[in-house]
């Protein structure tokens, strides 16, 4: 596809400032092209000022304050007498951290020349842009490609479209409310969802998680998720599945919404559910309304929205490009979007764009204990053709997991039995965002099991976990048969 590249491209106007948008900006700023960045709001995007970083504070705090209030995990001899909660203090210091790093992305942006302009911004002509300004005014701008990496939004059902804050709330509104509810409503128990019902209700709110399917994270190793959702529930998570919201109603003297609903496997079954609140993440979409891509003569997906590519990135304009959520076909994941970029401002300088790495995406769930997978399942594998076997190790077998008391956790391998290769691995720890990584680069490097039982880890160490499950998969397991 490299032969397609426009040449002599040496000016680009990126659409938005998301992981995709900025980190592009930077590899081509590096690689010594023109750039001009348009964001409607803040560079970085809903992962940094909504959603990934915001989250993941808001789980590290939440993780402390329920070790410390829950006195029967914290290790034999350490006593606490008393623990308090500043809601105001915590969602602040959320905000501190979401700023500090837009700030030093505003900054290496500046030192880079790139030039940013706040606005939204839509195509007239395939070539042109027009920029409604922040400021007021607008301005037509020209140049030899263009990146669209708007991301994605949250599709929010037709039952909640006449809920307003403080009722119905997005990521983008659910970290800055004024107070803690009482009562939280959750709607959708993928990722997102579960990530921050864990958190609230660790941080004392009686959360309540709606979906229409009949469990969680089917994406995932049943056996993994079925530990994982148990000690969900142990924790007071309440899930309601196969549920169908029939209607909304925000009763505002008395703060609350009332949800009517409907079991999906038997709808005379009925309920309601009365919240303080109630968070909509049921899933997102890629975010191209109001970019008059009509205009620009750029395809989309019939079902998705999303912008097709081809392997170098390219719409159906071969000089507009587009990266991140907003592409058909890619997972929605700021990983994914911050390589994309990479790969294309390499592309577009002539370099290896590494576009086939995006073959091995890692997968991770950021609840407690998290949840992590990469490559193929074994249903997948053996799809592909191979014959494949599946290898699991229960962490009662790691010293390590004993002394942190997290025996619950689970780490499998899916191996190639003609190769010994490894094809897939999901993990349910502690730290599985870092564990993961170890079977990530095995797979990619084309690792077999017999190198990962002969690789000498850390002990005591929660990535022994790998060590013993290649043992075991070979028939000589060390601590487990």
């Amino acid at each position: 596809m490299l032969d397609s590249i426009p040449p002599h491209i040496k000016s680009l106007i990126i659409i938005g400032g998301g992981p995709a948008g900025y980190i592009a900006a930077i590899r081509l700023a590096q690689r010594g092209f023109s750039l001009t960045l348009i964001e409607s709001t803040h560079v970085g995007g809903t992962c940094l000022n909504w959603g990934c970083i915001s989250s993941k504070g808001l789980i590290h705090a939440s993780n402390d304050y329920y070790k410390i209030s829950s006195k029967s995990l914290l290790s034999p001899g350490i006593q606490v007498d008393k623990v308090s909660l500043d809601w105001s203090k915590l969602s602040a210091h959320l905000e501190q951290d979401v700023q500090h790093l837009r700030n030093g992305i505003e900054g290496r942006l500046k030192r880079l020349k790139v030039t940013v302009i706040k606005g939204n911004a839509h195509f007239v002509s395939p070539t042109s842009l027009e920029v409604h300004l922040a400021e007021g005014g607008s301005k037509v701008l020209q140049a030899d490609a263009f990146v669209i990496a708007t991301g994605a939004e949250t599709l929010v059902p037709k039952v909640f479209q006449g809920l307003n804050s403080p009722y119905a709330l997005s990521v983008k509104e659910i970290f800055k409310i004024p107070e803690l509810p009482k009562r939280l409503g959750i709607v959708g128990a993928g990722v997102i969802g579960l990530e921050l019902a864990q958190a609230f209700q660790r941080l004392g709110v009686e959360v309540h998680v709606l979906d229409r399917l009949s469990g969680i994270l089917p994406q995932y190793d049943p056996k993994l998720v079925a530990i994982l959702q148990e000690k969900l529930q142990k924790e007071g998570i309440t899930f309601h599945f196969n549920a169908d919201i029939t209607a909304a109603v925000v009763d505002a003297p008395k703060n609350k919404v009332t949800l009517k609903i409907s079991s999906l496997l038997n709808p005379e079954e009925q309920k309601t559910l009365d919240v303080e609140r109630l968070l909509v993440a049921p899933g997102r979409r890629a975010n191209t309304q109001g970019l008059a891509l009509e205009n620009a003569g750029v395809d989309v997906h019939p079902q998705s929205g999303g912008i097709v590519i081809n392997d170098a990135l390219q719409s159906s304009q071969p000089h507009i490009f587009a990266i991140g959520d907003v592409t058909h076909g890619h997972p929605q994941l700021a990983h994914v979007a911050s390589h994309h970029g990479i790969v294309l401002a390499e592309t577009l300088a002539g370099k290896q764009n590494g576009l086939d790495a995006l073959t091995q995406v890692p997968a991770i769930v950021y609840t407690q204990p998290e949840l992590a997978r990469v490559g193929l399942s074994l249903e997948e594998a053996n799809l592909k053709g191979y014959t494949a076997k599946l290898t699991r190790l229960p962490f009662a077998a790691l010293g390590r997991a004993t002394i942190d008391s997290t025996t619950e956790g689970q780490a499998l391998i899916v191996v190639d039995d003609a190769t010994g290769a490894i094809l897939g691995a999901e993990i349910l720890s502690p730290y599985a965002d870092a564990l993961i990584s170890q079977m990530l680069q095995a797979i990619e490097l084309g690792a077999t099991v017999e190198d990962v039982a002969l690789t000498v880890h850390p002990h005591p160490s929660l990535s022994e976990a790998w060590l013993e499950v290649a043992e075991r998969h070979l028939g000589h397991g060390i601590h487990i048969d």
